[in-house]
């Protein structure tokens, strides 16, 4: 999943190039990346890669 692109879709925010498996609740995916770029490590997520 394309979480930039998901992040502008439903919240209107732009952010970094960043791709994963999955996301729940993009809003706290949002906030939590933006507070910590390593918090994918333990998000609910198989696989993340970001830029």
């Amino acid at each position: 999943m394309n979480i930039k692109e998901i992040i502008w879709k439903k919240l209107g925010e732009d952010f970094r190039p960043y791709r994963t498996s999955c996301t729940c609740i993009p809003p706290f995916t949002y906030k939590a990346l933006l507070a910590e770029d390593k918090i994918g490590a333990i998000l609910p997520s198989n696989v993340f890669v970001q830029q």
